[in-house]
């Protein structure tokens, strides 16, 4: 059974800065520093297009925006499929095999071809049945745009073989060129529409061009039937996990509209938005050593451990930063980022600073500990338990107290998330003290 170690002692002259950066400090922190480029124009373009947005189009335009902002992002995982987490192993474990590449990327090319389609096809039945989305084709039609580009992104192939830095320059181009246009076309609420056109439009327009390279770099392969439906049938666990996680981090939005009004979607989505973009600065570290921790799994136990180690300190001591950070400024954040009108929105975002600390603890122990070494199963299992109880929170809580209630629930389930790997931590830990005692006797 695999073993998650929690941190050992270190000496307290080092500080945990000094232990971070000399944790940093090695073959992979190129990758790392491409990695927070590439994501420091993500929540750049967000961060910057949200206080002119906001004041825009107001709480109440801004809260129906957030509705099918948030039906883009969790449609896109459709697309996406888990692949950012499967694609990534895959491929990380052939780096050294041209042709092996080359055949995987056209087999993923293949599968996120046929989901396309099927994503389509789900959203515009959405937009014809579901009484929230009805009336608004201009923006249905940037989510589907939006979707589009989100699900195609080939980040994963560029992570995997450690070669972020050949994209990071084509990644960021994207968001400068999304900020642009949006300061250029959006000038009133009716433009709301195409905030999500836009971005769709950039999304897609990376995705084209960073194909192109990964082609380049692995060489053609004709796609094939057969590949896709395998690619698919092995993906499939992670895409389960990819849709229950989403279900509790990108459809709140969604969820809140059903439940309350426009005005309080867009007080939780406002605080919604500069939580994620913040605490998104665990991310290039999670996904970075995530790489390196499915490379080493195929060595070594030794030294998988030591690296698992190291994730551990890295990520978590950032979490907690971040999350006292958020908690501390959420005035001010609120203040700058979201303007006047939208003071309800401080108490969900010091709500869901919180998140922070519990993301960093869940993904050390669940996507560095277990993921790696192919324990999908388990991973999955409580996640999908999570994307079910966020769902009974949210009708039970947000119902009641709205915007609040919505933190509240997302919180709870992040915490649910965080306890559940800590249990099996602790059965693995204790099962295979009882097997080496046994041995011993």
């Amino acid at each position: 059974m695999p073993e998650v170690l929690l941190p050992v002692e270190q000496p307290a002259a080092m500080g945990w800065m000094g232990m971070l950066r000399a944790r940093l400090a090695d073959e992979g922190s190129g990758e790392i520093v491409a990695l927070y480029a590439v994501h420091a124009a993500t929540i750049a373009a967000p961060l910057a297009i949200v206080p002119y947005a906001s004041r825009v189009l107001g709480p109440e335009h801004w809260g129906v925006y957030s509705i099918f902002h948030s039906l883009a992002l969790y449609s896109s995982m459709l697309m996406e499929y888990g692949f950012n987490l499967s694609a990534t192993r895959e491929v990380a474990k052939m780096r050294e095999s041209r042709p092996e590449r080359a055949r995987l990327l056209a087999d993923v090319f293949s599968a996120k071809l046929m989901l396309g389609g099927v994503l389509l096809l789900l959203l515009l039945a959405a937009a014809h049945y579901a009484p929230i989305l009805k009336g608004r084709p201009d923006l249905m039609t940037g989510a589907a745009l939006f979707a589009l580009g989100q699900g195609a992104s080939m980040v994963w192939y560029f992570q995997g073989t450690a070669r972020v830095r050949s994209i990071a320059g084509l990644e960021i181009g994207g968001r400068v060129l999304a900020i642009g246009l949006t300061f250029f076309a959006v000038h009133r609420p009716a433009d709301a529409w195409l905030l999500l056109a836009i971005n769709g439009f950039a999304l897609v327009l990376v995705a084209a061009l960073s194909s192109a390279m990964a082609v380049a770099d692995s060489g053609f392969v004709r796609p094939s039937l057969g590949g896709a439906m395998r690619t698919l049938k092995d993906g499939f666990s992670l895409f389960i996990f990819r849709g229950a996680v989403s279900l509790y981090t990108l459809a709140n939005s969604f969820v809140l509209g059903m439940l309350a009004p426009p005005a309080a979607v867009g007080f939780f989505a406002g605080a919604e938005r500069i939580n994620k973009g913040l605490i998104g600065f665990l991310n290039p570290l999670i996904q970075a050593y995530y790489s390196r921790l499915s490379h080493a799994a195929t060595g070594p136990k030794k030294e998988f451990l030591k690296l698992q180690r190291r994730s551990m300190y890295a990520v978590v001591g950032v979490g907690l930063v971040l999350g006292t950070f958020i908690f501390l400024a959420a005035p001010l954040l609120v203040t700058v980022v979201l303007g006047p009108g939208y003071a309800p929105a401080v108490r969900v975002l010091r709500i869901l600073a919180l998140l922070a600390p519990l993301s960093a603890i869940s993904s050390t122990l669940g996507v560095h500990g277990l993921l790696p070494l192919g324990r999908d199963r388990m991973f999955n299992t409580v996640i999908i338990l999570a994307g079910f109880l966020n769902l009974a929170l949210a009708a039970s809580l947000a119902t009641r107290w709205q915007h609040e209630g919505m933190s509240i629930a997302v919180v709870s389930t992040e915490c649910f998330v965080a306890l559940a790997f800590l249990a099996d931590m602790y059965r693995t830990r204790t099962q295979a003290g009882n097997e080496s005692e046994a041995e011993a006797v």
